[in-house]
């Protein structure tokens, strides 16, 4: 049975992807989408599995985390970020892209813990060059976060506020922006052999990926990527990789995955049923 693997092709997905990328034909297929559509493709049949943002798991669209491999960060992520034109208590609006619902949620989970705020969303892609107008909080995510904040470095009044530092000074725990997820009903379907097999083959691209960690970092800035703050040089690109971000799905990852469940659920952004779970 050939595994349909779903996964976002932003450059933080670069090391989990690369041997399923370099080695196709090993037992599984890989398609790009953007975060918000993985979810529909594991709902329609057209998936197996998904790099998903945790927020579609807290919303029951996956039959269940799939493997200890996962996009997280312990403090700053450096691609997740609110920009400002002053503190966090001025927000009385956010400005964000549909297709961020987790940073979506962690913003409105922050705002609310630390300032009491609740701000009102306005859907909008941000473009690199635009500014945070009075009393605006503009969340970007992703490679467009290093292109946006770089344009943004001639403006003092500018503040841009990590989302993984303010997590992590609000709980002292890692936070995972995303995690390998099962397609409802495919484990039943496929039997706990294929899902240990599927398990075991992601986690060995993850390994496979972090033990070319330099390599990759050449490779994608010359294909010209940027890296934190606009940065478009294998270093920065390097130490995102290897610093800004965690890709092992570790207990203190967990810990920090079960309280931003609570968190959504005491701030009514989500329903009871679902909370996260290992296969």
């Amino acid at each position: 049975m050939t595994l349909r693997i779903a996964a976002v092709s932003f450059l933080n997905t670069v090391p989990l992807i690369e041997m399923l990328v370099a080695e196709p034909g090993g037992g599984a297929t890989l398609t790009r989408a953007l975060p918000s559509a993985i979810s529909q493709k594991l709902l329609s049949g057209q998936a197996d599995i998904g790099l998903l943002p945790v927020f579609e798991i807290f919303l029951g669209r996956s039959a269940g985390i799939l493997s200890r491999a996962c996009i997280g960060g312990t403090g700053a992520v450096d691609s997740v970020k609110l920009f400002t034109r002053g503190g966090l208590g001025t927000v009385d609006r956010l400005l964000v892209d549909r297709g961020s619902r987790t940073s979506v949620a962690l913003t409105r989970v922050l705002l609310a813990e630390m300032e009491g705020r609740t701000p009102p969303l306005e859907h909008a892609r941000p473009v690199p060059g635009s500014r945070p107008e009075e009393g605006q909080g503009v969340l970007v995510i992703g490679d467009l976060c290093f292109a946006y904040e770089k344009a943004l470095s001639d403006d003092p009044e500018v503040q841009a506020h990590d989302l993984g530092a303010l997590w992590y000074d609000l709980t002292g725990l890692p936070f995972v922006f995303a995690t390998w997820a099962a397609a409802p009903g495919w484990p039943d379907r496929a039997g706990p052999e294929a899902v240990t097999r599927a398990a075991e083959l992601l986690e060995r691209a993850r390994d496979h990926g972090l033990a070319r960690l330099g390599d990759l970092a050449v490779r994608e800035a010359a294909n010209g990527a940027m890296g934190p703050g606009g940065d478009a040089t294998s270093a920065a690109i390097d130490y995102y990789f290897r610093t800004s971000l965690d890709y092992t799905l570790g207990e203190d990852h967990l810990a920090g995955l079960r309280k931003f469940h609570a968190l959504c659920l005491s701030h009514d952004l989500i329903p009871a049923t679902h909370p996260p779970s290992l296969l």
